[in-house]
């Protein structure tokens, strides 16, 4: 698990920095990422114990997207 952690914040690293309007520090990055794979973790834990109801889930998760999106272009 700690090698699959790892290479997935590098790999969300290349793609923010390369998608970010806006230049980023390395700590930046490295936040934005981990926040990225804590918050999927923590929707697919939720949407398991909630029998695979989703709905909330994936609305939180379109807010979570449009948030990060929106301070990448400021």
């Amino acid at each position: 698990m700690s090698d699959y952690l790892c290479t997935s914040k590098n790999n969300l690293m290349q793609q923010i920095k390369k998608y970010s309007r806006k230049p980023l520090t390395e700590r930046e990055l490295y936040t934005i990422s981990m926040l990225i794979l804590s918050t999927l973790d923590g929707i697919g834990l939720h949407t398991l114990m909630q029998g695979g109801n989703n709905s909330e889930y994936l609305e939180a998760w379109n807010l979570q997207v449009k948030f990060i999106c929106s301070w990448l272009e400021n």
